[in-house]
């Protein structure tokens, strides 16, 4: 019997929850008081101890509790009737029925919850729109559900996004630089790096887009990227023209999506007023390498090299090599973007130019912001001897073989085919087959 009971008061009570109202307050005593019936509170005090809910409130449940406001717009105002005070109160559910006037240049943007507290209802435009309205508009509606169509006051139908220039200054000195590709490049080609300023355009809480017609996307055009390479590196773009400072100011990012709400961008209430930001760039030092003829670093030599930024130019040529190997005589340097310490091998050839002598510029590379310059050394060539990585003539009348180290290796050549004195009366050649050293020994 218990089990049929609870059953029935509990069928009564999500029937009752459907909504509807109530005129007559039905009341059980309990031991904390009355529990009232759907649409009905108690009130201490009052003669029938229950007493239906007032405007704007309601009670979905037998109990001992108050009733609870109805939801309701920011602003708005649930019905009433001072001709029939019953016709707006005793609700039984959150149906109780309200209205409100929103001015011209708003649009509809939800409504208040008391149980959140969110801030909604009508809603000015704001300085970044432009609104398509001139009148006002009502709204009604019943609790948390609307009676008028609401989609004709929304945000996109009320309030028009503004079309905005932004400029994008390159902020750097710099008109171009040539750099050495990839490696997938073919060898022997350059790329050449522009910079340049850019313009492009923002629909307000829409996108971005490289015309002031879009279509518009949530990430900056690709019109409006900058070059990012090893000495220079692209961060974004920023509110702030200080290096030191921008990178922590980024509106937006290196691969141009934003980094800031839309309101922090730098808009104003006029459209035609172009908002200004700045490249931000990490300039790198280049660190030029240079390698003996064995693969080992001569850390002495080592040399960077920086953007001159007063004059807009990037200048880095390669040092004279200061080392030597006694018999030969430096060439030139392999170029290497790569290298293997511990094997002494070039991994990455450089591809504009993979020989480079004293004084060429050393190429730029497009990644990595080190490059590798080992030296080749050449055997010193017949009738020259090579010390200390200078390469000098034999004296006259003498020669050498190859690898000559010194002057005491030339000599001059006996025989008939060797050296040769020619006066007025004919020619003779030094008799014998030997060498006769420039240096003979004295003992």
């Amino acid at each position: 019997m218990r089990n049929f009971l609870f059953s029935c008061f509990f069928v009564f009570i999500i029937s009752g929850a459907f909504g509807g109202q109530t005129t007559v307050c039905s009341s059980q005593p309990t031991i904390d008081g009355f529990t009232c019936s759907l649409g009905c509170e108690y009130v201490e005090g009052v003669y029938n101890q229950c007493q239906v809910c007032g405007v704007g409130t309601y009670k979905d449940e037998w109990g001992v509790g108050p009733c609870t406001n109805c939801t309701g717009p920011v602003n708005g105002t649930f019905l009433k009737s001072e001709e029939e005070p019953t016709l707006y109160t005793g609700f039984t559910a959150d149906e109780c029925p309200w209205t409100i006037t929103c001015k011209a240049g708003s649009y509809w943007n939800g409504m208040i919850y008391f149980q959140t507290n969110e801030i909604l209802g009508c809603t000015n435009c704001g300085i970044y729109y432009n609104a398509t309205t001139t009148e006002d508009f009502t709204v009604t509606g019943r609790g948390n559900s609307y009676e008028s169509d609401i989609s004709i006051y929304s945000l996109a139908n009320v309030c028009q996004p503004k079309i905005y220039t932004l400029n994008l200054d390159k902020n750097t000195s710099l008109e171009n630089l040539v750099v050495d590709k990839t490696l997938s490049a073919q060898p022997g080609e350059e790329a050449s790096i522009t910079y340049e300023n850019k313009t492009i355009y923002a629909k307000y809480g829409v996108g971005f887009s490289d015309n002031n017609q879009g279509a518009w996307n949530s990430r900056l055009p690709s019109s409006a990227y900058q070059p990012s390479i090893s000495i220079k590196q692209f961060l974004g773009y920023s509110n702030k023209k200080d290096y030191n400072e921008c990178e922590n100011s980024l509106v937006f990012n290196s691969d141009s999506s934003l980094n800031k709400n839309w309101n922090e961008i730098g808009f104003t209430s006029d459209e035609n007023t172009p908002v200004e930001l700045y490249a931000c760039w990490a300039n790198k030092n280049l660190e030029v390498h240079y390698l003996d003829n064995n693969g080992n670093e001569v850390s002495a030599m080592s040399q960077q090299c920086s953007i001159n930024e007063r004059n807009g130019t990037f200048e880095c040529k390669a040092k004279k090599f200061t080392g030597s190997v006694e018999g030969l005589v430096f060439d030139h340097y392999e170029c290497c973007l790569e290298f293997d310490a511990e094997s002494k091998v070039c991994r990455s050839p450089c591809n504009s130019k993979e020989s480079l002598k004293p004084d060429d510029a050393v190429p730029i590379p497009l990644t990595n912001p080190s490059i590798y310059l080992k030296a080749v050394f050449a055997k010193c060539p017949a009738g020259k001897y090579c010390n200390n990585g200078e390469q000098k003539n034999c004296p006259a009348g003498t020669t050498s073989a190859e690898e000559a180290e010194k002057a005491e290796d030339c000599y001059m050549p006996a025989g008939t085919s060797g050296t040769e004195f020619c006066d007025k009366n004919g020619c003779f050649n030094l008799p014998g087959n030997e060498k006769i050293s420039y240096f003979p020994s004295l003992s």
